[in-house]
């Protein structure tokens, strides 16, 4: 496909960021925050933990200040679900929760959107043990946390994204299933469950949040062949056909 002429980026477009929450935080076991799966991954010799990561915990108004000088309009990060719920449902850690008020009140101050993920490959170690998404309660649970989240801030967050990845997890599920690479059975039941989730959260999300925006954050890659002959053996490969430069 050739443009002869591309189009003006909109002037409300949304240039944006992205992080999640282990990966950067830090503070894993600070202010009451519960163990998630990635607490468990053990890094080879030389490479880092998420123990301290990028300090984001310590550090976010800097990092702000940092974000507004680049010149973001967005910034999309995830909320720690074991940091605002130890046990993953049950009773809220407030200071957990604070963190995130404080966060999205200083993007608010710099004028940069929050656009958050709730859910970012980070399971509470407490529903993990109890099954985590093989288990149909562990739906219940998202809801309830994701109810937590739209009522505490759904008056300054309008961009939600409810799963990051979900087929990631299931096709590399080594990496979200410390310990144990499921059987295919159970990864289909995981992936059930998280889609059910997802959709009860998008409902919630309706009904919560005024002129709330909510979706799924999937891993999917647009492929433009070099030439039709490419094409032609990449469709003779895959038996798929392509639907607007998609596979």
């Amino acid at each position: 496909m050739f443009y002869k002429q591309l189009k003006e980026f909109p002037q409300d477009f949304l240039w944006s960021a992205s992080t999640s929450a282990y990966q950067v935080e830090g503070a894993y076991n600070e202010d009451g925050k519960g163990l998630s799966i990635q607490d468990l991954h053990h890094p080879t010799n030389g490479i880092t933990d998420f123990k301290v990561a990028s300090d984001h915990y310590h550090r976010f108004k800097e990092d702000v200040a940092l974000m507004a000088k680049l010149g973001l309009k967005a910034y999309r990060f995830s909320i720690s679900w074991s940091r605002v719920l130890p046990e993953g449902k049950g009773e809220i850690n407030e200071k957990g929760i604070e963190f995130y008020d404080q966060l999205i009140n200083e993007l608010t101050k710099c004028h940069i959107e929050p656009v958050v993920t709730i859910y970012h490959f980070d399971l509470p170690l407490a529903l993990y043990n109890r099954g985590g998404w093989n288990n149909r309660e562990t739906i219940d649970s998202f809801v309830e946390y994701s109810k937590i989240l739209f009522e505490r801030f759904g008056d300054r967050v309008k961009y939600w994204l409810t799963i990051n990845e979900q087929n990631v997890m299931i096709n590399h599920p080594n990496a979200m299933n410390p310990g144990k690479v499921p059987t295919k059975k159970e990864l289909y039941q995981q992936c059930h469950n998280m889609f059910v989730a997802s959709a009860k959260a998008t409902i919630l999300c309706h009904e919560i949040v005024e002129n709330g925006k909510i979706g799924p954050a999937p891993n999917i890659t647009a492929i433009y062949p070099e030439n039709v002959i490419h094409q032609m053996l990449l469709l003779q490969i895959t038996g798929k056909v392509f639907v607007a430069g998609f596979i």
